[in-house]
């Protein structure tokens, strides 16, 4: 079919892709006119957003390391990394005991201090004395720029008590005090950015 400029401005005849390689560049395309995989983006794009949320709680007790509830899955592409946040309501049994956090994703441990010549390792955490008693709570929060490979990942935020034994650790609200009128509790959450690299 031979092409034809119209009077109107408009070409016909012409095919999908009958135009030579560099004749339409960025600047003739039309705002929004490109999308999915036509679309390069730039290194530190935020590629996409998901977040798990835990309204519930937990409890435990012990240094064995049980999940808070706090979980959430993202897929992956190529070697992107991924921001990760959280957040989790935690409380502890008074006695100068404490509560740790510890980021996972699959059944990996990351983001954790340095080994101690005596105590436990965690990605956050709190203490309470016998002072202040069963109320004590803390927010543990902490972030993290992880590069996890292509594929679907699975973070969650274990916890568990600092001493062992009876010792007791909770998500979600504080220790003591169910029957409180004053008594509450807390959402926890964990953000995923996935970011281009």
């Amino acid at each position: 079919m031979p092409i034809t400029i119209n009077g109107n401005g408009t070409i016909t005849g012409l095919s999908v892709g009958g135009l030579p390689d560099g004749t339409v560049d960025a600047d003739t395309l039309a705002n929004g006119a490109a999308s999915g995989s036509k679309i390069t983006m730039p290194t530190g794009t935020v590629v996409q957003v998901v977040q798990g949320t835990f309204t519930g709680t937990n409890d435990t007790t012990g240094t064995g390391l049980v999940d808070t509830g706090v979980t959430k899955n993202i897929t992956v592409t190529g070697s992107n990394k991924v921001l990760v946040s959280y957040t989790c309501y935690m409380s502890a049994k008074s006695g100068v005991y404490g509560v740790r956090t510890v980021l996972v994703r699959g059944s990996t441990q990351i983001f954790l201090g340095d080994q101690p010549s005596t105590g436990l390792r965690a990605t956050g955490g709190g203490w309470t004395n016998n002072s202040l008693g069963d109320y004590t709570t803390w927010n543990h929060s902490n972030t993290f720029l992880d590069t996890p490979g292509a594929g679907t990942h699975t973070y969650k935020v274990q916890f568990s008590s600092t001493y062992t034994g009876s010792n007791a650790a909770k998500v979600g609200r504080p220790i003591g005090g169910t029957s409180n009128p004053a008594y509450y509790t807390t959402p926890s959450h964990i953000t995923l950015m996935e970011i281009k690299v």
